[in-house]
C-alpha cells in the first residue's frame, strides 16, 4: 500500500516524490547525478538512501503508467 494511516506523512511516497520533483524543477541542469539529487533532497528533508531509491522507482513507474 502506498498510502498508510500508520506512518508519518513525511515518509509517504507521494510527499517524498513531490520533494524530488521540486528539487528537479529548481535545478538549472537537464541532467542530475543520482547522488547529487539524493544530497539535494536530503538537505531539504532527511531521507535514507533506501527510501530515496524507492521513491525514484515509484516516480519512474508512474511516468510509464501515465504515458501508457
Amino acid at each position: 500500500m502506498i498510502v498508510s494511516s500508520d506512518i508519518k506523512p513525511d515518509r509517504d511516497l507521494y510527499f517524498l516524490g513531490s520533494k524530488v520533483i521540486e528539487v528537479l524543477i529548481d535545478s538549472d541542469e537537464k541532467k542530475v547525478d543520482y547522488f547529487e539529487l539524493f544530497q539535494k533532497v536530503n538537505s531539504e528533508i532527511e531521507i535514507s538512501m533506501n527510501l530515496f531509491t524507492l521513491v525514484l522507482g515509484w516516480l519512474f513507474m508512474e511516468i510509464f503508467t501515465l504515458r501508457g
